[in-house]
């Protein structure tokens, strides 16, 4: 589990659809082109939802980050800056699925 890190740990947390919060928008996004940036190959996402719609000018991308774990977790482990991050190894498997489909991969970000 990873989280935007504005967005809380302990206490109550909180999303955001705000540029500058560095807090992750819930909602269902389509994944994007990809491109290479900082962390690698990222693809860009485009929120679909109200709580989401400012994905795309935020620059919220589906990246890898080196540290972290490919083994579910139960507690939070790292912030981010309201981008969802994976493993490497997760990414390796995503890519593969996101880069052959002929369809629009749609991602869900979602908290209960």
């Amino acid at each position: 589990m990873e989280k935007g890190s504005n967005t809380g740990i302990y206490d109550e947390l909180q999303f955001s659809n705000v540029e500058g919060s560095n807090m992750t928008s819930l909602g269902n996004y389509k994944v994007g082109v990809d491109y290479v940036g900082r962390f690698g190959k990222s693809y860009k996402l485009h929120g679909l939802d109200k709580t989401n719609d400012q994905a795309f000018a935020r620059y919220v991308v589906l990246h890898t980050y080196t540290f972290m774990p490919h083994e579910e977790q139960l507690v939070p482990i790292i912030n981010s800056e309201g981008c969802p991050m994976v493993s490497n190894e997760t990414f390796k498997i995503l890519e593969k699925i996101i880069d052959k489909s002929k369809k629009p991969i749609l991602l869900r970000i979602y908290y209960k």
